[in-house]
């Protein structure tokens, strides 16, 4: 037998009971926490700026806003309307004055 060996399972060391009704732990987490929350506010807005991570999906709506808008401030030239190929050249029957004639249309004079 060698006296400086230990035979067995090591004991678990006892708890700091005067740390534990102290709130010495407490103590120690809230300053680590605060200190970490003043480290993140230095390092994370030096300028300010907050950045916002677009969404797929956000992105998309943005561009079709966008291009709606400038649909709606610069129109496309206005289609001509479909007209079969043989009645492209055949004039109109009626002519402006005719249409005034109309019964469907009231005597404004």
């Amino acid at each position: 037998v060698i006296p400086s060996f230990a035979y067995g399972k090591k004991s678990r060391p006892s708890t700091p009971i005067a740390s534990v009704v102290g709130n010495h732990y407490g103590t120690e987490q809230e300053e680590a926490l605060s200190f970490s929350y003043k480290k993140l506010a230095e390092d994370d807005r030096p300028n300010g700026k907050r950045v916002i991570k677009l969404t797929v999906a956000c992105q998309k709506q943005i561009a079709n806003a966008k291009s709606a808008r400038q649909l709606h401030d610069n129109p496309p030239p206005p289609k001509e309307c479909f007209k079969m190929a043989k009645f492209k050249n055949v004039p109109a029957r009626m002519k402006p004055e005719d249409m005034g004639r109309s019964a469907s249309v009231p005597n404004l004079h």
